[in-house]
Parts: C-alpha cells; structure tokens; sequence
C-alpha cells in the first residue's frame, strides 16, 4: 500500500502548472523621447520617459519620468537654471500570502490544480491540522488556503 502511494506521488510533477499559473515570459522595454530648444537668452532641453517590466514571476512595474531643464542667461555674471525631474512608479505585485516557501522550494507532487485546472486546497502546506480544525471551530472562519483562489 505504502509503495502505491509513492508510486502515485511520482507520477506528478507541478512544473507545468508553476509556468502556466504563477510564472509569466519575462519582458522589458523602454520609451523616451528628448526636445531641446531656444535662444541665447534662454534655452532648454527635456525628456518623457517609460519603463515597462514584465517580470518572470507576474511582478510588473511601470515607471514614467519627466526631466525638464531650463538656463536662463542674463548677462555674464547672472545665469540661472531650474531642473525639475518627475518620476512616478506603479508597481502590480503578485504576492500569494501563507503561499509555503517560493515557487523553487515547492515539492514537485504539490499541485495546484486538478486534471481539469480546478483549483486545489493547498492548506496541509501551511497549517497544522489539529489546530485549523480547532481554529475554525473557535472563529468560525474558513482557514482553507487555495493560492490560485487567493487575490493576486
């Protein structure tokens, strides 16, 4: 009996879901675009810039950034510059919380969804048994952990 169950346990291998569920092909490109201009009495020069990072493990960025300089010259002894420099980054985080160690450490027969991609309770991972069962007897609350269940 105890040789099925190994043998059964080998038969599985979670890769293909990682890379179908948690992963994602790497991407990165970059934008801007630069201007400059004016007189002897002033000039300036700018820049708009965007970044887009796709990472492997669904973690994607977006940076913006604006660089804008103006001189200002009034006569030999007087010159001024004004710098100005925006930057805004938004971040989208695909965290899965209590998900147990990282995608590396995952034993290979931890699968994450059955045969027709439903997805499947992974809380023997995170929790001890006896104890979910008294803590949601105690709160009342579900502790059952599902990580393709889970907000991303």
């Amino acid at each position: 009996v105890a040789q099925q169950r190994f043998d059964s346990l080998g038969g599985l291998n979670n890769r293909d879901q990682l890379r179908s569920f948690l992963q994602q092909p790497s991407k990165l490109s970059n934008h801007s675009i630069n201007f400059n201009g004016g007189s002897t009495f002033h000039s300036f020069y700018g820049s708009l810039a965007y970044t887009r990072d796709e990472n492997f493990n669904k973690n994607n960025l977006d940076r913006y950034q604006l660089n804008l300089r103006q001189d200002f010259i009034f006569s030999d002894a007087i010159r001024l510059d004004i710098t100005t420099n925006i930057a805004y980054e938004k971040n989208d985080r695909f965290l899965l919380t209590d998900f147990p160690g990282t995608v590396n450490t995952l034993l290979p027969y931890a699968m994450l969804s059955d045969n027709g991609d439903n997805p499947l309770s992974m809380a023997y991972l995170t929790r001890h048994q006896p104890f979910r069962s008294i803590s949601e007897n105690q709160s009342r609350i579900n502790l059952d952990y599902v990580p393709l269940l889970e907000p991303g």
